[in-house]
């Protein structure tokens, strides 16, 4: 009896299967985004929304059409703190200067979450667009 009983729980246990004891390896999400800025440029973005033991990030590459005057190349991200009158991120370091749409924060493209940090490279295009890299991290 004592052997059919400890062969049960071995089955039971190699058909469980020891995935509660490894470690998470997380997961990565596709997504897109279409909107404007100002009115008047228009923002095509694909990329990456992950969740990881580390923590959750997004990483995506955005092109910008339209009205692209004022975008300037560079490299753009938060660590200013943000004034009264910004919502959710007002006292905090989620801030950023970002030509032509000045002092902003970021929202993920994926479900809207505030960034709690977030780097964007912008790079101008010979036809007159922009690509931008956005690489943000979220806390929820």
């Amino acid at each position: 009896m004592k052997r059919f009983l400890l062969g049960l729980i071995v089955a039971s246990v190699a058909s469980i299967g020891l995935g509660g004891i490894t470690a998470f390896a997380g997961s990565s999400t596709p997504f897109t985004a279409s909107y404007s800025s100002t009115g008047t440029d228009h923002w095509n973005c694909s990329g990456y929304h992950d969740v990881h033991h580390s923590g959750i990030t997004d990483s995506e590459t955005c092109f910008v059409t339209g009205n692209t005057s004022g975008y300037v190349a560079g490299t753009y991200s938060s660590g200013t703190v943000c004034p009264a009158g910004y919502g959710a991120a007002t006292g905090t370091t989620d801030c950023g200067y970002i030509p032509p749409l000045g002092l902003v924060y970021w929202l993920s493209d994926y479900n809207g979450h505030l960034a709690t940090s977030w780097t964007m490279v912008v790079t101008g295009e010979t036809n007159g667009t922009f690509r931008i890299d956005v690489d943000s991290a979220y806390s929820s």
